[in-house]
């Protein structure tokens, strides 16, 4: 299909079809910047709260680089990945420092900076400063795989340049973000991944999916993501009002989040009675405790890992003994919403099966 063809078709019906979303109706690419980095792995209706929350906390990239890290991780608890949030208030930084505070302007520039990709580089690019940058996401693969009839693996390094080829023939350089929001909307709302609505489609005329009626195999994924699982067993240690977190320091996963004292294993199985009773022992062999309840497995998916968490719940009469540890704190119940803690965590902290709070 000609670029022309293709393109007009598109803005003609992302016209009356546009999704209304916060951050579409700004220039500003902070603000921008921002909704990117939460949508990266997070929904639209899920992100759409946090956006809202820091724009008004930190109204402007010198509130978020002069805020205390610890303050961003505790706006951004509940979306996870939290080295997303690490990373724009190291950005933050940095443009203030070596930009006098002013969001670059060049695609080079945008994608030297932490946490910025390709996608989000061109996203920003387009939408703040009209540059020719398409944006190639999981909506935009969809659409351009089933209207080209790209039977390739969607998720293969390769893929990238080939997508890449086909924009450089669809492309409208000079509408770079009404295209890039139409594509993109028209993929999130019309060409979805389950059940999209082709009788509808504004391109079912010039689609390779529907005439060739394979639809429903486009885009082909097959690479996949190999996971390691990893077994912790988390000591939750409380008395009537009170409770100890942990601060998590060392470079692993969840690095400058809270969860609590930890023994990991090798095998998805249950620590014995010595063991924990050996791990209770080396905190501390002063530490008064009584009723442990075991709750779990528990577990959470994350790019590279697979946690299977259980919860090792103690009475304990002393916690002061505890924070001897620098790593280790005191927290009383009713302040732990302020802590930024992974979300297998906060699961457990919500779950009200949980005797917690009794």
């Amino acid at each position: 299909m000609a670029k022309s063809k293709f393109s007009k078709t598109l803005l003609k019906w992302h016209s009356s079809n546009a999704r209304a979303h916060p951050w579409k109706n700004t220039k500003n690419p902070y603000f921008i910047w921002l909704s990117e980095i939460i949508l990266q792995q997070t929904r639209v209706e899920a992100g759409t709260p946090y956006y809202l929350k820091f724009i008004k906390t930190y109204p402007k990239i010198q509130d978020l680089a002069n805020a205390e890290l610890d303050e961003v991780y505790a706006l951004w608890k509940g979306l996870g990945y939290y080295s997303r949030a690490k990373n724009l208030h190291s950005t933050a930084k940095k443009i203030v420092s070596e930009y006098n505070g002013i969001f670059p302007q060049k695609y080079e520039e945008i994608l030297s900076l932490k946490g910025i990709g390709p996608y989000t580089a061109a996203a920003i690019s387009s939408f703040a400063f009209d540059l020719p940058y398409p944006v190639i996401d999981g909506n935009v693969k969809r659409v351009l795989a089933r209207h080209e009839g790209y039977s390739k693996d969607v998720l293969a390094t390769k893929a990238k340049t080939d997508f890449t080829r086909i924009l450089d023939i669809l492309f409208d350089p000079t509408r770079p973000a009404a295209f890039n929001q139409a594509i993109m909307d028209f993929g999130a709302t019309l060409c979805k991944p389950k059940a999209p609505l082709c009788p509808k489609c504004p391109l079912h005329k010039s689609c390779y999916a529907l005439k060739h009626n394979v639809v429903r195999t486009l885009p082909v994924r097959l690479s996949k993501i190999k996971r390691i699982d990893r077994f912790f067993h988390f000591f939750v240690f409380k008395n009537d009002n009170q409770i100890i977190f942990r601060k998590r320091i060392d470079k692993d996963i969840w690095q400058n989040l809270f969860d609590f004292p930890i023994i990991e294993s090798a095998k998805n199985e249950e620590l014995s009675q010595a063991e924990a009773s050996d791990f209770l022992s080396h905190l501390d062999e002063r530490l008064k405790y009584s009723d442990l309840v075991v709750k779990g497995p528990k577990s959470q998916l994350l790019t590279h890992q697979r946690i299977i968490a259980r919860f090792y719940t103690i009475k304990v009469k002393n916690l002061k003994c505890l924070i001897t540890e620098s790593d280790y704190h005191l927290v009383d119940l009713k302040n732990n919403s302020s802590f930024a803690v992974p979300k297998i965590i906060d699961w457990y902290l919500k779950d009200n099966s949980i005797s917690l709070f009794s």
